[in-house]
């Protein structure tokens, strides 16, 4: 039998990672603990934030998508994603919502009605 090591995850809210400089809070403050932790013992940076956590490429994370996605212990598909995926693939426009939408949703310039409406309408099956 191998011998047992104990580990801590230490997730620190708004705490980035980022090159060291004079505008850099973080590397700016006194931090003596966490600078004797981590010269003492072996760490290591998670993403948890961004495409990391299954949100779409160059949208702004949350930290309620952070913590999902260190719990899971691996990316999410959020509904941000699974939409956009899915009107990339052209498999959206043939939905029952999408459909719906198409004939009964009021047009402006000859565009489907704003977001909010997919997310209110109650379409028929």
């Amino acid at each position: 039998m191998g011998s047992e090591r104990t580990g801590i995850l230490l997730v620190i809210e708004g705490w980035g990672h980022a090159p060291e400089d004079r505008y850099n809070a973080v590397s700016q403050a006194r931090t003596p603990n966490l600078d004797r932790l981590f010269g003492e013992y072996p760490h290591f940076l998670l993403e948890a934030s961004g495409k990391a956590t299954g949100l779409p490429e160059g949208v702004p994370s949350t930290s309620e998508a952070g913590y999902l996605t260190l719990g899971a212990g691996r990316p999410l598909a959020h509904a941000r994603s699974l939409i956009q995926d899915a009107i990339q693939s052209g498999s959206f426009s043939k939905t029952p919502l999408a459909r719906y939408l198409q004939t009964h949703a009021p047009t402006a310039a000859g565009n489907v009605a704003p977001d909010w409406v997919v997310f209110r309408c109650r379409c028929p099956q």
